[in-house]
């Protein structure tokens, strides 16, 4: 898997904390896969959240990439998080793409994401959108 130049230079800075807010079909996916792999540790164990529509894509993206498909990986919706984040354990990364589902400062996917990542302290996160700026510069806050 060849990567882009912009999907390498987010690479090659290798942040902990992203906001990749980049355009649809510009490789947000794969670029967080390579991302967090980057950071991974010998027992690496990533959870991903995304909607449900993209569930099975992240499945398949995941299986066929080279070395992702080989560590410990978790798919589950924002209905699944939302649900049950209380009982998903610690993960050393988490991606959540269409992250702007998550970013009212009242919304309850964003305070349960909060809550979730503080209670396991996990240091890797991905967040992935095309639309960071929903109605007010808040939403950009909150991611």
């Amino acid at each position: 898997m060849k990567l882009f130049k912009h999907q390498q230079a987010i690479i090659d800075l290798a942040p902990e904390r992203t906001l990749l807010a980049w355009e649809t079909g510009s490789g947000k996916s794969l670029a967080a896969i390579e991302l967090v792999l980057v950071h991974k540790q010998v027992s690496g164990h990533f959870l991903v959240i995304c909607p449900k529509g993209l569930k099975k894509k992240w499945e398949r993206d995941i299986e066929a990439h080279p070395i992702a498909s080989k560590g410990a990986w978790r798919v589950v919706t924002k209905e699944e998080f939302k649900q049950y984040y209380d009982t998903l354990g610690r993960y050393t990364g988490v991606i959540v793409d269409e992250a702007h589902t998550f970013a009212g400062m009242k919304s309850q996917l964003s305070k349960k994401l909060i809550k979730y990542l503080s209670m396991h302290q996990i240091r890797i996160r991905v967040l992935l959108t095309a639309t960071p700026y929903l109605s007010s510069p808040w939403n950009i806050f909150r991611l």
